[in-house]
């Protein structure tokens, strides 16, 4: 079970350059991805999870949801003993990370997958620093033969929930890349960004890890690395609209206003877009009207009548309120 230790010494930046042997980082060639889903985390859920949370701790409850799976753990088969019926009520139960890291010392078989387990259950608590050090030190124990049929017994269907950038969320089969994702998503809310990229250079490519990655740049203010990283990317699916929409961002954000509006048409493109990249993608595009519009203006100094606008002013200002007029009619 024991992922690749990551390396003594992270990188200072993002990866110069978004290709790996000539393949871009948000192209997928396996047949077979641990993904299974994308969801959108708007503001008025995080809000309405936030106040479940207080509820059930005012009622004495755990505030931790359970772990959620694609079929469920099943029953518990050829394992007898105590350790191993309080490891599945657990999982299946739910609860916080303590008595996870208390079966943990209990057991060193099962150590790893225990510390494994109780990193999730902190993850999924917003606990990022305590997450952080969980999945690292049971990634780095090995766990024994009991350990490895039990993962394939109970946990093959066990969905990680891991957030890629701001709002949206990839629901991950239970694997190294699922850990890998959720620890680079914990230290990207703790400031640890090279620490990030470290983490994500372990899992292959994928629209999930250039997203990621362009969310990292984002946050750095890397505007050129986001355009590296989402460099022919097509809107193809959930997650390729969203880098697009980085994409879009990071081009309005560097003055490139032609390039980000042939980017959100492409994110516009595929009817079959979810709703809520849609509306950001007319957001965006409402955001480069203004910002086009602004640089059309004559400047003048305060108290001063503002001359008439050139015949090129004129016309792209007038080009850019067609559009806007445009896009009302459409919403």
């Amino acid at each position: 079970m024991a992922a690749p230790q990551p390396p003594g010494k992270p990188p200072r930046s993002l990866p110069p350059h978004p290709v790996d042997g000539g393949m871009p980082v948000h192209r997928e060639t396996r047949d077979i991805t641990p993904f299974v889903g994308v969801v959108f985390q708007v503001s008025v859920r995080k809000i309405a999870g936030g106040l479940g949370e207080r509820i059930r701790a005012g009622r004495g409850l755990d505030p931790v949801n359970r772990f959620a799976f694609r079929e469920g753990p099943g029953r518990l088969q050829g394992f007898s003993g105590k350790f191993a019926k309080a490891l599945h009520a657990e999982i299946t139960m739910g609860g916080g990370p303590e008595r996870l890291i208390l079966l943990a010392r209990s057991h060193s078989g099962f150590a790893g997958l225990c510390y494994v387990l109780a990193g999730l259950r902190a993850y999924q608590g917003r606990q990022y620093p305590q997450a952080v050090e969980l999945l690292r030190r049971g990634q780095e124990t090995l766990v024994d033969d009991a350990a490895h049929r039990f993962m394939q017994r109970h946990l093959l269907g066990l969905v990680v929930e891991v957030e890629l950038s701001d709002g949206v969320a990839a629901r991950i089969l239970y694997s190294d890349e699922a850990l890998h994702y959720a620890a680079a998503h914990a230290l990207r809310e703790v400031g640890e960004v090279e620490a990030a990229v470290v983490e994500l250079e372990q899992v292959p490519h994928s629209p999930a890890k250039a997203l990621a990655l362009a969310q990292l740049a984002s946050l750095q203010e890397d505007f050129e690395s986001v355009i590296r990283l989402s460099e022919g990317a097509r809107n193809a699916d959930e997650l390729s609209a969203a880098l697009l929409l980085l994409r879009a961002r990071a081009q309005r954000q560097s003055g490139r206003l032609k390039d980000a509006d042939e980017t959100l048409t492409e994110v516009l493109r595929r009817k079959g877009t979810a709703l809520q990249l849609r509306n950001a993608a007319l957001t965006e595009r409402a955001l480069l009207v203004l910002d086009a519009g602004w640089k059309a203006l004559p400047r003048t100094r305060p108290g001063r009548v503002a001359p008439k606008p050139r015949s090129g002013e004129r016309g792209a200002h007038q080009e850019w309120s067609k559009e806007f007029r445009r896009l009302k009619r459409r919403k």
